[in-house]
């Protein structure tokens, strides 16, 4: 019985899959961040230039699954030079209108600033909406929060990451 459901499920998926209205597109974006660190009382800032490139699916009138490859070009105040960093993430959404998308931005990414000796792997969490302003051309805009552990040991929200950006479908 397992075995014909996870066989069900697996024709199903491949199904969907095949089924999806394919497109792909790049782009480019600025980010802008301000953080407050708590144990320092101090705030952070930074600016983030970005290229990306993916593949964004529909599955019916409604979902969406953006699947992304970004590299990031930034300066942040609490590290020395600029930085660089490639990422990768997936975007799934839902169609508010057939012009309108907002979706959840989870990825990962991995950064190194020329004057640190570190590289720095990151998760990428964040909320987006995208919207057509013509037939291949859509903008684009992201909230990407910050957490970190006041001094009462409760996670808070203490800033974030702002991103704006144009996209150009190629389809």
């Amino acid at each position: 019985m397992l075995k014909k459901i996870v066989i069900g499920c697996a024709l199903s998926t491949l199904t969907s899959l095949a089924m999806a209205d394919d497109k792909t597109y790049v782009g480019g974006s600025l980010s802008f961040d301000l953080f407050h660190q708590y144990y320092s009382g101090k705030n952070q800032y930074g600016v983030t230039g970005t290229l990306f490139t993916g593949i964004g699916s529909t599955y019916g009138s409604r979902f969406y699954l953006g699947k992304e490859l970004n590299l990031d070009v930034g300066h942040s105040s609490n590290h020395p030079g600029l930085g660089v960093g490639v990422g990768a993430s997936l975007l799934p959404g839902f169609m508010f209108t057939p012009n309108t998308i907002g979706y959840v931005r989870a990825g990962i990414e991995v950064n190194h600033y020329n004057k640190a000796d570190t590289i720095n792997f990151n998760t990428r969490l964040a909320l987006g909406l995208q919207t057509k302003l013509t037939n291949k051309l859509d903008a684009r805009v992201e909230f990407m929060p910050a957490f970190s552990m006041a001094s009462s040991n409760s996670a808070k929200i203490n800033g974030g990451n702002t991103t704006i950006g144009l996209v150009y479908n190629f389809n």
